[in-house]
């Protein structure tokens, strides 16, 4: 019996088929690299990047508490967003725990991005717990929408989202540069697939700030970020 595909491989089917691809194979040679193979010549190996891979058991479930805040407050951007408008502004919030209840989290959270409308020009902060705060920044240009996701932080994580997600992106290329050597010669593309658990995708002032860092590098051809809340959300870096 073929296997079904996990949670983050699901993600990346979708991601590749919003880009237009249609010939997709799940684990073409079992379960063995690659995960997903392309237009028969293109192997991609998915993985999902996340806080835990570098600090171990010690944050064991602070990205279950963001993905659950992230998908709360997205939702919550989305249904309050004007139709039609002239001016957008990016949300960020930056939290610690205990969290909030996530009624009152999604009351007064809806209560600020409605009350903002009429100073959506403007930058201010808002405080719904001493735990919890909203921060609204103007666009410089009209977004897809009234209001777009910029940033968030946990208090009780390690350190910024770019750092995250790129000490973490590091450890995972070579993990499965390794898994992969002994297969790489039986496809001539490779790419890297990662669903990424810690900023829900780059958006252009964090991949300004992560190019800033570094170069990756990769024996992989391509690396593909993509959102686990928004297959249609994703970025190749480095390109």
């Amino acid at each position: 019996m073929k296997n079904t595909p996990k949670r983050e491989e699901r993600i990346i089917i979708d991601c590749l088929q919003i880009q237009g691809y249609d010939k997709i194979s799940y684990q073409p040679d079992g379960n063995i690299p690659p995960d997903i193979l392309l237009n028969n010549n293109i192997a991609i190996e998915v993985r999902r990047l996340n806080q835990n891979q570098v600090s171990g058991d010690k944050f064991e479930g602070l990205e279950q508490d963001e993905y659950i805040v992230h998908g709360l407050l997205k939702k919550i951007i989305e249904e309050v967003s004007d139709k039609t408008f002239n001016k957008s502004a990016f949300v960020g919030y930056f939290f610690g725990r205990p969290l909030p209840d996530k009624k009152e989290i999604k009351k007064q959270f809806s209560k600020i991005l409605e009350n903002h409308k009429s100073a959506i020009n403007e930058y201010r902060e808002y405080k719904i717990t001493d735990n919890f705060k909203i921060i609204i920044i103007p666009s410089a240009k009209k977004l897809k929408n009234q209001y777009e996701y910029g940033m968030s932080l946990d208090y009780d994580s390690v350190g910024p989202v770019v750092g995250l997600i790129y000490n973490n992106l590091k450890l995972i290329v070579a993990e499965k540069e390794s898994k992969v050597k002994n297969y790489k010669s039986k496809y001539p593309e490779w790419w890297l697939a990662v669903v990424d658990y810690v900023g829900y995708g780059l958006v252009d002032l964090d991949a300004e700030q992560f190019y800033d860092l570094p170069k990756i590098k990769s024996q992989f051809d391509r690396i593909l970020l993509v959102s686990p809340s928004q297959a249609s959300n994703f970025r190749f870096l480095y390109e």
